[in-house]
Formats: C-alpha cells, sequence, structure tokens
C-alpha cells in the first residue's frame, strides 16, 4: 500500500481527532480539549520527548498503535514538521489500512488522536524535534496496544 502525503487540516483530520495550532493571531490562544479517557486511565500525565533524528520520506510504516482508554496529544515546541499517519479501526479493532492517511504537520500543529485510532509513532521530518505530550495513563502501561503491519505501508511526498 502506498499513500501520498497530504497537508493537515481541521476538516481532513476530523474522523481521527483535533489539530491543536497556534496561528499568531493572539499573544495567548486557549483551547479547551476534551480529553476523553475511560477504563483503567485515570492519572494525567504530561511528559516532554526530544527526537534527535528525522524520519525521511518515502518512509515504510511496519508498525502502528493505539491507546484504548485514553486520547493522546502531541504539541510541538521546538522544531518544524512531522509526519502524522493514522487509520481506523475494522469490527474486530484491528487496524483498517484502507483508511489509513498521511499528513504533513507544521511546526506550529499539535495533533489530539482520539481515544482507540491507530496512528504511527511521533517522526519528526526535521530534527531535533521537542514535543510535550499530554496522556491519561493507567497504574499499569495498559493502554498502549501496538500492532505489526503484515506488510508496510510506504509514505511518500
Amino acid at each position: 500500500m502506498r499513500i501520498k502525503v497530504e497537508p493537515l487540516t481541521v476538516a481532513r483530520f476530523a474522523t481521527f481527532g483535533t489539530i491543536i495550532e497556534q496561528d499568531g493571531s493572539a499573544p495567548l490562544q486557549r483551547f479547551d480539549m476534551v480529553h476523553e479517557h475511560g477504563g483503567a486511565a485515570r492519572t494525567p500525565g504530561f511528559a516532554l520527548t526530544t527526537i534527535e533524528t528525522a524520519v525521511m520520506l518515502p518512509l515504510q510504516i511496519h508498525q502502528v498503535e493505539k491507546h484504548p482508554h485514553s486520547a493522546q496529544t502531541f504539541l510541538p515546541l521546538v522544531g518544524g514538521t512531522s509526519l502524522v499517519f493514522v487509520c481506523e479501526s475494522d469490527p474486530k479493532g484491528d487496524p483498517r489500512l484502507g483508511t489509513g492517511r498521511a499528513f504533513r504537520a507544521t511546526g506550529r500543529q499539535g495533533v489530539c488522536y482520539r481515544r482507540g485510532v491507530w496512528h504511527h509513532r511521533l517522526s519528526p521530518l526535521e530534527a531535533p524535534s521537542q514535543y510535550g505530550v499530554i496522556m491519561t495513563h493507567a497504574a499499569e502501561d495498559e493502554d498502549t496496544v501496538i500492532y505489526e503491519l503484515p506488510e508496510p505501508v510506504l509514505i511518500v511526498s
């Protein structure tokens, strides 16, 4: 399967989550996010992650992940663009790769994946990049489901 990267927009991403974008129109922009969570995920968490190596296109994706109990938000703090790959679930809960979309997020766009949305790991197209990550956690890390794809998905520019 081959998927072409497209610009990240609110309309294109709506099925998978929300976009948090600093458009520079005001010194303070407030975003009221309903951080959906359920099950054992009850402890709000914030993490900082720095990625020193950028991904290159074309990129083969071999695995995706989802978080059935919590939404997951990535906010760019340092760096530029990033690759966002998402897809819906089939009736069994496995990735439905035919619904896959690849987006190019600018350095001003954060994403909040809805609970249970399959996505590829954080993938900056420029490095180094730093992100703030917001997620509700369970006592054990039971909210991360990894799925190895039977065949890689190729993401192209």
